[in-house]
C-alpha cells in the first residue's frame, strides 16, 4: 500500500530518524521532507506546500501515474 510520509528534521516531538526508519520498512513509502517544526504544518506557507504534496500523491495513486515500484 502506498504511504506518504511528510516529516521535518526540526520536529521537536517526532524524531526524523524514526520516520526514516519507518519509511525504510515500508516498501511503498515515500518520504517528503519539509522545513519547520511539529505544528508548522498547520500554518502558511508550510500548510500549502504540504497540501500540494498530498494532492499530487493522491493524484498519482488514483490515476496510476505514480513512480514505478
Amino acid at each position: 500500500m502506498p504511504i506518504l510520509l511528510v516529516a521535518s528534521r526540526g520536529d521537536r516531538f517526532v524524531p526524523y530518524a524514526a520516520v526514516e526508519a519507518y519509511a525504510a520498512l515500508a516498501p511503498a513509502a515515500r518520504l517528503e521532507t519539509i522545513e519547520g517544526d511539529h505544528f508548522d504544518i498547520y500554518a502558511p506557507p508550510i500548510a500549502e506546500a504540504v497540501a500540494e504534496l498530498e494532492a499530487a500523491f493522491l493524484v498519482e495513486q488514483l490515476l496510476g501515474s505514480g513512480p514505478p515500484d
